[in-house]
C-alpha cells in the first residue's frame, strides 16, 4: 500500500491514512456516502469515489432531503362569462404534461364586450322585424341607432309629425315603432 512504512514492531499508516486489513486507505474512505434522492444526482465524490454531496436535476429544487418539481402547471384563469368556453394549452412540468386553462373565448354567435359575451350582430342569421305593418320583414339593423325605448319613441313622434295624415310605406309610423321596439328587445 502506498501509505505504509515499516516499524520494527509492525507497521502503521502514514498521516491522513488508516489501516484497512493488510493495507492503508486514505481517511476520505472513512466517509459515509450520502443518499441521493429521486430526481437528484451526486454532485461531489471524494478521492475514494464516495458521494459526499448531491444536487437536484434540472427543473427540480432542493427541499430538505428531497428534490421537488421547481415549476408548476396551473390555470391562468378560473372563471369565464356565460356563453363562453375556456381556451387551453398543454403544460409540461417535471415530465408530466397537463392541460391548463389559459383564457376564454365567446361561443359561436357571441362576441366579447369587456368581460362578457353578448349576442353577435354579425351572426349567420339576421334578425327580422315580424311586427305587422309596412315594416314587416325589415332587418333589425335598420333600428341599430334606436337602442332605448325613448329613442324609438322620439323617432316615432318625428315620423308622425313629418308624415301628417299619410300613414303608409315609409310613413307607417305605428308599424315602424312596433318594429323598433321588437328589434331592440323591448316588445315581442
Amino acid at each position: 500500500c502506498s501509505g505504509d512504512y515499516v516499524i520494527k514492531t509492525g507497521w502503521s499508516c502514514k498521516s491522513n491514512y488508516y489501516k484497512d486489513g493488510n493495507g492503508c486507505k486514505h481517511n476520505d474512505c472513512k466517509a459515509s456516502a450520502v443518499s441521493v434522492p429521486t430526481n437528484g444526482y451526486c454532485s461531489n465524490k471524494n478521492s475514494c469515489n464516495i458521494c459526499t454531496a448531491w444536487a437536484c436535476n434540472s427543473g427540480y429544487t432542493k427541499s430538505g432531503n428531497s428534490c421537488v418539481c421547481a415549476t408548476t402547471c396551473s390555470d391562468k384563469v378560473t372563471t369565464k362569462p356565460n356563453n363562453s368556453s375556456y381556451t387551453t394549452a398543454s403544460c409540461t412540468a417535471c415530465g408530466v404534461t397537463t392541460t391548463i386553462k389559459t383564457g376564454w373565448t365567446c361561443n359561436s354567435g357571441y362576441k366579447q364586450s369587456g368581460s362578457t359575451c353578448i349576442t353577435s350582430s354579425s351572426g349567420t342569421t339576421t334578425k327580422k322585424c315580424t311586427a305587422s305593418g309596412g315594416y314587416n320583414g325589415y332587418s333589425c339593423s335598420e333600428w341599430s341607432g334606436y337602442t332605448t325605448t325613448g329613442k324609438c319613441q322620439q323617432k316615432y313622434n318625428e315620423m308622425g309629425a313629418s308624415c301628417g295624415s299619410n300613414h303608409s310605406g315609409t310613413c307607417d309610423a305605428d308599424s315602424w315603432h312596433r318594429c323598433c321596439l321588437q328589434c331592440n328587445g323591448f316588445a315581442s
